[in-house]
C-alpha cells in the first residue's frame, strides 16, 4: 500500500521515525510520500533521503509563506529535485486557505509560482484546499495548463468533487471520509471516478473516527483503516481497492 500524504517530519512521528515506518511496513504500507510544509523540511528530507520506501514532495504550505523568499525556495527545490530525482516525486504541499491570516493575493501568487515550477520540473502537485474552492474555480480559468495534481484530504461537496474529477484532478481520501460531516453523496461520484482516487493519512493529523479517544495522533499504518472504509463504501474488496489505489498513486507520482 501507499500512503500518499504523511508528515513524518512533524513530531511525534519524527521522534519515533524508525518505529513508525517499521509498524507501517509490517501492515503492508510499503511506500510513504512525505510533503513539505516549509523550507526547514527540505533539510530533514536530505537527512532521511535514503530511507527505504520514503518519497518526498517539496513546496511551501500557504500557512508557512511568510518569511520565505521565492527565489531561494525555487533554487533549493530545483537543486534537490535534480540531485534526488528518484526520491523527489512532487511539488507540495501547496495551496489556498481562507481560514488563515495570509492575504489571498499572496497565497495565489505563491501558488501560481509553484505550479509553474512543477510544470518546469515535470512533477505532479499536492494541493491543500481549505474553504477555498471558489478561489480555485477562478484559477481554473487563469491557469490554462496544469500538471498532474491531487486535492489532498478531500472533504468538499459533491458538485465540487465532480468538477475537479472531471477536470482530471485526483483526490486524496484520508481519515475525514470516516467523519460524520463527510458528505455521503460524494460516494456515488467517487464510484464513477475510481481511477482518480489515492489514499492518505495526513498523519499525525486527521485521525479516523474509530481511533478518536484511543490514539493521540494519526500514523501511516492507519491508511489500512481508510482503505477498508473506502472499499466498503465503494463496494469493493479491500485487496482490490488497495491494488487500484496503488496503481493510481504510482501513475500520479511516477513511482516504480
Amino acid at each position: 500500500m501507499i500512503d500518499t500524504h504523511c508528515h513524518l517530519q512533524i513530531p511525534p512521528l519524527a521522534d519515533k521515525l524508525s518505529q513508525t515506518i517499521d509498524q507501517a511496513k509490517k501492515q503492508g504500507v510499503k511506500k510513504i510520500i512525505v510533503p513539505a510544509v516549509n523550507s526547514n523540511d527540505f533539510g530533514w528530507f536530505e537527512d532521511n533521503i535514503n530511507l527505504d520506501g520514503l518519497y518526498f514532495s517539496l513546496g511551501i504550505h500557504p500557512d508557512s509563506l511568510m518569511g520565505h523568499d521565492w527565489r531561494t525556495v525555487k533554487t533549493k527545490i530545483i537543486q534537490l529535485s535534480q540531485k534526488f530525482p528518484q526520491k523527489i516525486v512532487a511539488i507540495g504541499e501547496i495551496g489556498l486557505d481562507t481560514k488563515i491570516n495570509i492575504p489571498m493575493d499572496t497565497q495565489i501568487k505563491w501558488f501560481k509560482q509553484q505550479i509553474n515550477l512543477a510544470k518546469q520540473l515535470n512533477l505532479p502537485v499536492i494541493i491543500h484546499n481549505r474553504a477555498a474552492s471558489d478561489v480555485f474555480k477562478g484559477l481554473f480559468n487563469d491557469i490554462k495548463t496544469w500538471p498532474k495534481a491531487v486535492f489532498h484530504a478531500f472533504i468538499g461537496k459533491p458538485d465540487w468533487l465532480e468538477l475537479i474529477l472531471t477536470k482530471g484532478f485526483y483526490v486524496g481520501l484520508g481519515g475525514m471520509i470516516t467523519w460524520a460531516n463527510f458528505n455521503q453523496q460524494n460516494w456515488p461520484v467517487l464510484q464513477s471516478f475510481q481511477d482518480k482516487i489515492v489514499l492518505e493519512t495526513d498523519a499525525p493529523f486527521l485521525l479516523p473516527t474509530i481511533l478518536k479517544g484511543k490514539e493521540r495522533y494519526n500514523k501511516p499504518v492507519n491508511v489500512k483503516i481508510i482503505a477498508n472504509f473506502a472499499a466498503y463504501k465503494l463496494g469493493r474488496s479491500e485487496s482490490d481497492l488497495e491494488t487500484l489505489t496503488d496503481q493510481n498513486s504510482a501513475y500520479l507520482f511516477n513511482l516504480n
